[in-house]
C-alpha cells in the first residue's frame, strides 16, 4: 500500500486536502491495483467528475507502463 496526502493540482488553490491510497493485491494472474481518493473541502462537487477523469487517466497510464513499458502505448 502507498498513501499520499495533500492537495495536488487545482485543489491546492481551493484549500482542499486529500489522501490517495493505492493498494496492490496479488492475484492468480499477477497484481491488482486499486485506489481510493478522499478529499475534504468546500465547493468540490462541481469538479469531482473532472478529478475522477484525471485520476482514471493517470491510473490507465500506470497500467500501460507496467504492462508495456510505455505509458502512451496504443493497442
Amino acid at each position: 500500500m502507498i498513501r499520499f496526502s495533500g492537495a495536488p493540482g487545482p485543489l491546492q488553490g481551493m484549500g482542499a486536502i486529500g489522501t490517495l491510497t493505492i493498494r496492490f493485491t496479488k492475484t492468480k494472474n499477477g497484481t491488482s491495483l486499486s485506489f481510493d481518493y478522499i478529499v475534504i473541502g468546500r465547493k468540490l462537487i462541481p469538479i469531482a467528475e473532472a478529478v475522477d477523469r484525471v485520476l482514471f487517466e493517470q491510473l490507465l497510464r500506470l497500467k500501460k507502463f507496467s504492462e508495456n513499458g510505455d505509458p502512451d502505448f496504443q493497442e
